[in-house]
């Protein structure tokens, strides 16, 4: 298209040009290179109805200067009437003189007027002269709050309504009658309701808020926003308006039915009648499911302020979970949240129970523990205190054995759980810590988490109040079920096990470390296995105490043996150990035992030769010859492996055995030679008598 910019006339027929092919990019290069010698009439905003270009009509509406606009919606009635019967054109010419209006805001007021007597302030004037033309709804509040305009939010607050106070009285004379030709109940009614108003800080006059039901009703979004955007006078003047409407005005002409004052207790109650009425429930409980720790605050605050009533116990668990369940939010958050709440309840009389459950048992003091967070538990008990209630640290989750103490024990909080002590032994409650739980004993939960000075906790609490622990059940763990000595022997913990020894000692308890309890667990193998030879005599001399035999023979775990184990581990002190243990106890190793190492079985004897350990070769060997038992020492790998090692010693240990009973090494085995072929099978049959000495004592 070829314009002349220097001619007016031809740069505004290219624009309706421009619009009516809905060229919107070339129209913008056009507005914006030559918006100074750009007027923009009604001829052109007629040409924008008639083509139905929503993003075009934004356009022009950016780059018209205001003073034009206001002629143009002045003397163009078409524009004005497309204007109404389309909103989204009509927020957009809002959402622009409410700029310009704000642009202009600190050189001008309402009542000031330029020569041709127009409004310089366009958003008033528009809001006052075509009120009764346009839909009020939540969008248009939403607008009004955007561009912080208290004053014509009340202004389309107050024409937001149906029918007014006095033809819903023609309506009803009973009501009429009562009220205009009784003055003596007129003046009292009018002096107490005056009253009312100013103690709660609102006008003297009711004449303002004599207005009906609204058209809308607004949503807890449009509330949440108000919270968030801080417009907290917004708010309020919204609930004012919903509380003091004409039907709170009939419900206190009929509290003078009887010719008495309205107390106290019935003005609060018809007040709170009418806040239930804007959804302040419901905006709680999105504000929880979207995580809006920050929205919440501002609510709580604003329900406090300004003594708004709701019962929270409806929806006290939610609220809870997201505070203690979720990782959403610090934990300063977290508390600052739970003193508000504690706050709220105080300050407006209510009764929060902190025991009550929801379908799946949770119940308030639960999840208090659950957080994890002495702050929050300390609220609680602070709220207990003042409200004279009594905590249950022992009630169970529904269809569940855990309490809030066995909680508390497991989350390894020193300072949570001596203060629910404390709690306790000064309300003389008595906390089950004795009684299991599922698959958990408080005390085994201390061992799960290696914490001795829980256990010392425990274990003095258990004496002060006479409670016996049972250390011999099975118990559920992270990852298998184990008895509490198998899980401190695997924590390594020597400590842990004295303390526990002693306690069981004193209690007259029999701790079982002679019978395993499961194949892949056995203190003395989890001993070895931790190569902890401290732990290992405590166990010897706790089972010759105790009269118990320990299974040094059997198989655990990955298919080795504590004999086997203490071999692969190549600790001579620990195996010494156990080879005096076995003498004293008429104990016969099984040295021909295989032990898997996740590769392959080896014998003990040949795991000493690999660990080039001269003493285990000869300990081995001297039990063998001492207890008649025949070492599987056949085959060349061993002398092999000592060859490598360069140990002479092992090789001649290993000769000389294999020589005393005529066991074949293999090393000079060769069947081509004729004379070995002649003498192989005499020793054969060497050897078979020597196995009939060994084992049938011929």
């Amino acid at each position: 298209m070829s314009l002349d910019i220097n001619d007016n006339k031809s740069i505004n027929d290219g624009i309706l040009e421009l619009i009516k092919s809905n060229n919107k990019d070339e129209l913008e290069i056009l507005l914006k290179f030559n918006n100074d010698k750009i007027k923009i009439d009604e001829n052109v905003y007629n040409t924008v109805i008639i083509n139905d270009n929503l993003e075009i009509y934004k356009l022009l509406i950016k780059y018209d200067k205001k003073d034009n606009i206001f002629l143009i919606f002045n003397k163009n009635p078409p524009f004005i009437n497309y204007l109404f019967k389309n909103e989204n054109y009509l927020n957009v010419f809002i959402e622009e003189i409410s700029l310009y209006n704000n642009n202009n805001n600190n050189n001008n007021k309402d009542k000031d007027k330029d020569k041709n007597d127009r409004t310089p302030l366009l958003f008033t004037y528009f809001f006052q002269k075509y009120i009764n033309r346009i839909n009020i709804n939540e969008n248009l509040y939403n607008l009004l709050v955007k561009y912080d305009n208290l004053e014509i939010f009340k202004f389309v607050s107050n024409n937001d309504k149906m029918e007014n106070i006095y033809s819903l009285i023609e309506k009803n004379p009973l009501i009429f009658n009562y009220i205009f030709k009784n003055e003596d109940i007129l003046r009292k009614l009018s002096t107490e309701i005056s009253k009312f108003y100013c103690e709660y800080g609102f006008p003297a006059s009711i004449k303002n808020n004599l207005n009906n039901k609204r058209t809308i009703l607004f949503s807890k979004r449009f509330i949440m926003a108000l919270l968030k955007k801080h417009k907290e006078e917004f708010l309020n003047y919204l609930r004012e308006d919903y509380i003091f409407d004409n039907t709170f005005i009939i419900e206190l002409i009929l509290c003078f039915k009887n010719f008495h004052d309205i107390s106290p207790n019935e003005l609060n109650e018809l007040i709170n009648n009418r806040n239930s009425k804007i959804p302040f429930k419901e905006v709680i409980k999105k504000f929880i499911s979207v995580y809006d720790y920050a929205g919440l605050k501002l609510l709580i605050i604003f329900l406090n302020k300004h003594k708004i009533i709701i019962d929270i116990n409806e929806i006290w668990i939610r609220f809870l979970k997201l505070i203690i369940i979720t990782n959403k939010g610090t934990s300063n958050e977290k508390k600052e949240l739970m003193d508000l709440i504690f706050k709220y309840a105080n300050n407006n009389n209510i009764f929060l129970d902190v025991h009550k459950k929801d379908i799946d048992g949770n119940f308030p003091l639960l999840l208090a523990v659950q957080s994890n967070n002495i702050e929050i538990i300390q609220l609680f008990i602070d709220y207990a205190n003042e409200n004279n209630i009594i905590l249950n640290f022992n009630e169970k989750i529904k269809n569940k054995l855990e309490n809030s103490i066995t909680i508390a024990i497991w989350n390894n909080d020193m300072d949570i759980v001596n203060l629910i002590i404390d709690y306790s032994n000064k309300n003389n409650i008595i906390l089950e810590v004795d009684s299991e739980t599922v698959g958990n004993l408080p005390i085994v939960s201390a061992i799960s988490n290696n914490n001795i000075k829980m256990m010392e906790l425990l274990i003095k609490y258990a004496n002060e109040k006479i409670l016996i622990y049972e250390l011999n059940g099975i118990y559920q763990f992270p990852h298998s079920d184990l008895a509490p000595i198998d899980l401190i022997i695997r924590n390594n913990n020597i400590k842990m096990l004295n303390l526990f020894m002693d306690y069981a000692t004193k209690n007259n308890i029999i701790i079982n470390i002679g019978s395993p309890f499961r194949n892949d667990c056995y203190p003395i193998f989890e001993a070895i296995k931790n190569n902890n030879i401290h732990i290992i005599k405590l166990l010897i001399d706790y089972a010759n105490k105790n009269n118990m035999i320990l299974q040094i023979n059997q198989k655990y775990d990955d298919n080795s043996s504590p004999l086997t184990m203490a071999f692969r581990k190549n600790n001579n002190k620990i195996i010494n150990l156990i080879f005096d243990y076995a003498n004293n106890n008429n104990i016969i190793l099984d040295i021909n035992q295989k032990d898997y190492n996740f590769i392959k079985y080896k014998l003990p004897i040949e795991i000493a030769v690999e660990n080039n350990n001269t003493k285990l070769v000869e300990l081995l060997i001297n039990y063998a010859e001492k207890n008649n038992i025949l070492l599987e020492i056949k085959g060349n790998s061993l002398i092999k492996k000592a060859k490598s090692n360069g140990n002479v010693r092992i090789i001649n240990l290993l000769s000389k055995y294999a020589n005393q009973n005529i066991i074949e090494l293999e090393t000079e085995k060769n069947f081509k030679n004729p004379i070995y072929q002649c003498l192989y099978p005499l020793k054969l049959i060497l050897k078979k008598k020597r196995y009939l000495q060994l084992y049938y004592k011929i």
